[in-house]
């Protein structure tokens, strides 16, 4: 879970979050991790996953977490994360819950608030004793042309919201974000301490560098390389070392993608400082599964609804098929010679992601599932 939560989102020591942050691509279905043991110079079996299902708009639904038991030899859920969106199609809800005891436990929530199509506030609450407590928020405000002006976070201490941490954006004559300035509160004098400037660099309007010169704590800087097709290839980040006055390593992902360039898997590295190179950590693997239209069929092979909770509907299957369910490990967990019913009993099956098969004389049809 830790590194493809790295690679999805920026998530580095001392370096705050940015309009300007690059990610690698996120239309995936799942997404399994494969850590690297560098003493053995051998793979540990799939040790994490991550199922992302999407609504009618191709947005985030739920991305649901699982471990793998290398005793029993199974995948056990372990978080998911719910999003909700309101009739405009804006983000206005996240949900975390955990698997606790064989039933899910929500125990914190982000509420996100709008104006004029734009965000101008988050809320981030906990579950205490059954009721949701605000802990902390940040707000929002933009220029004349809409672009991120300020961002400040805030703690609710006694019912009271304290001052936190701002961030203000500066921009070229391009719109591109090339300047940002962290600020401290500080809670003696009530004013904001500059604490660090962030310079960022571009080619071609594609971010290549973001330099943290840090006044409390080392300097940092994070590197961008992209493919001929602009996306991102390689994501570094580096600290400064004054003793040696060098830059060193920290976290390093290189991206790979397929010829209809989708994500395909991405290396994940850590800086060694006794050898002084990169050692591969792990691999997260990204998986995809787009519905399928059958030949000679007037509509497509429908499954539905989607997600399905006891009872899953087909329509459109040819005749003189066989069923075969598998999950997304690739194990096959039903099959079956179709005798004609359109209606697949799913009370059986987990929560989660998991594949028809519809095999005929000739052809052999896939399609996805999602069970809630």
């Amino acid at each position: 879970m830790r590194y493809i939560i790295l690679i999805l989102i920026v998530c580095i020591q001392h370096m705050v979050y940015a309009q300007s942050e690059v990610s690698f691509p996120e239309n995936w279905d799942w997404a399994i991790e494969r850590k690297y043991n560098n003493v053995t110079n051998t793979w540990h079996p799939n040790y994490t996953r991550i199922t992302r299902t999407y609504n009618f708009n191709g947005k985030v639904e739920m991305d649901l977490s699982e471990r793998f038991d290398s005793v029993s030899n199974v995948w056990s859920q372990s978080s998911k994360k719910e999003n909700v969106y309101n009739n405009a199609d804006e983000h206005i809800e996240r949900i975390y819950s955990y698997m606790y005891n064989g039933s899910w436990d929500a125990r914190y929530k982000t509420l996100f608030f709008y104006t004029n199509n734009l965000r101008t506030e988050r809320v981030q609450e906990i579950k205490s004793f059954g009721a949701w407590e605000q802990k902390t928020k940040v707000t929002m405000s933009y220029s004349q042309d809409d672009n991120l002006d300020e961002v400040i976070s805030y703690s609710k201490i006694d019912s009271n919201w304290i001052h936190g941490s701002k961030t203000k954006y500066f921009y070229d004559a391009n719109l591109l974000n090339n300047e940002t300035e962290y600020y401290s509160w500080d809670t003696t004098y009530s004013v904001w301490n500059l604490g660090a400037i962030g310079l960022l660099s571009y080619t071609n309007n594609l971010l290549t560098q973001k330099h943290l010169h840090n006044f409390i704590y080392r300097d940092a800087k994070l590197e961008y390389t992209y493919n001929t097709d602009g996306l991102l290839n390689e994501r570094a980040y580096y600290e400064w070392n004054a003793q040696s006055a060098t830059w060193k390593g920290n976290t390093r992902n290189i991206a790979y993608y397929d010829t209809d360039n989708r994500l395909e898997f991405i290396e994940n590295y850590t800086w060694d400082d006794i050898i002084n190179f990169w050692e591969l950590d792990s691999k997260v693997y990204f998986y995809y599964n787009e519905p399928l239209i059958l030949q000679g069929i007037s509509e497509s092979f429908n499954l539905y609804p989607q997600p399905c909770e006891s009872e899953l509907n087909i329509e459109n299957l040819p005749e003189y098929n066989s069923i075969n369910i598998y999950d997304i490990s690739g194990q096959k967990v039903l099959g079956y010679k179709n005798n004609g019913e359109h209606i697949l009993q799913m009370h059986q099956f987990m929560s989660g992601v998991y594949i028809l098969e519809c095999v005929t004389s000739s052809k052999i049809y896939r399609q996805k599932i999602i069970k809630r």
